[in-house]
């Protein structure tokens, strides 16, 4: 499925072109698609750039009215401040103007009431639009209004981006990078996987960490991962690693307690034999997260999973109390989710459950 400024695009190169556009908001890929497609239906003498800060809305009405002897008429406001929360310390127009009383971008809410023939008006901000103002009311009723934000799942819009770029992907390697790149917006979507690609070839695994560096998080999965196979050596080798990186002991604890506890609420959710991937969004994690979540989870059994998260809770409250310094407290966690492992007898080989 499209996301909506693919749709918005697609609704303009078939030709069906607004009056009016709205593109707000941190995504700048999504607007640059959406700008583009306008342009392209306008010869470069019929495209008029305006700076937001120091263009008043009259003179945007009267860029719009011009008389041009070129068909089309494209007038792309840059971060207009009309369509955005007022910043502090300004007057925010829904508390200080009086009901019925003009506003000072009236005069580009009253041209939308009789837009210019063949001209169109694209007002762009880096912030989200802030939906209670009169002018991006007028223009969600009379044109198109794009909030252009990171998509929440990720895992179709890069798929389709990579069947678009020729990049094909393994389904584990993509759900890793999905994974690796949940929260980003289009264009650094965009910009890794075109890394990849020139990369040439299948990319293994050790090539992909190199050029999209796992995350803190996906490292504390490895390190779960490790202590849960009863290797401890490479379980204090990863949590040495993330220290040296400069993660703080603090957060690696609090990580490895929400770890924890992920595994037994995805193990919860799919005890009735349902799907993690299906489970994810309603526990808030990405489909591919949740897999290695539950893949994990069903090593061991309920008991020592508990006993693991009782371990590193208790290891980082004697950190918080001051009883342990940062190192002890580390080790200290570590060494309760191997004893916790352990109790339950010799971990088998590592992709084998655990329960007896």
């Amino acid at each position: 499925m499209p996301l909506p400024f693919e749709t918005v695009a697609q609704a303009i190169r078939d030709g069906q072109v607004a009056p009016a556009y709205i593109l707000a908001g941190p995504d700048g890929f999504q607007q640059t698609e959406v700008l583009q497609a306008l342009r392209a239906r306008v010869s470069e003498l019929a495209y008029e750039r305006l700076d937001g800060a120091a263009t008043a809305p009259r003179a945007v009405v009267g860029a719009l009215r011009s008389v041009s002897l070129l068909p089309g008429r494209l007038v792309v406001v840059e971060e207009a401040p009309w369509i955005v929360a007022p910043k502090r310390g300004e007057p925010g127009e829904e508390r200080e103007t009086p009901k019925g009383k003009a506003v000072p971008e009236q005069a580009l809410i009253d041209y939308l009431d009789r837009p210019a023939a063949e001209a169109t008006l694209v007002l762009r901000a880096a912030a989200p639009p802030d939906r209670r103002r009169r002018l991006v009311k007028r223009v969600a009723e009379r044109g198109v209004l794009l909030e252009a934000v990171p998509p929440r799942d990720n895992t179709p819009w890069l798929r389709e981006r990579c069947r678009a770029l020729g990049l094909g992907l393994p389904s584990e390697m993509m759900g890793l990078v999905a994974a690796r790149l949940q929260g980003a917006d289009c264009g650094r979507i965009d910009s890794e996987l075109r890394k990849i690609l020139a990369y040439g070839g299948g990319i293994a695994p050790p090539a992909l960490d190199a050029l999209l560096p796992p995350e803190p998080e996906e490292r504390i999965y490895d390190l779960v991962d490790a202590a849960f196979a009863g290797k401890a050596g490479a379980a204090y080798t990863i949590a040495a690693a993330l220290r040296a990186q400069g993660e703080p002991v603090p957060r690696l604890l609090f990580s490895l307690g929400l770890h924890l506890r992920t595994l037994v609420q995805v193990a919860e959710a799919c005890r009735g034999g349902a799907r993690p991937e299906a489970v994810a969004g309603g526990l808030g994690l990405h489909p591919f997260v949740a897999r290695k979540a539950w893949d994990q989870s069903r090593r061991l059994d309920d008991a020592v999973v508990a006993a693991s998260l009782e371990a590193v809770w208790s290891a980082e409250f004697a950190f918080k109390t001051g009883r342990l310094d940062e190192g002890a407290a580390m080790d200290r966690a570590l060494l309760g989710v191997l004893l916790a492992v352990r109790s339950a007898g010799l971990p088998a080989a590592f992709g084998e459950p655990m329960r007896r």
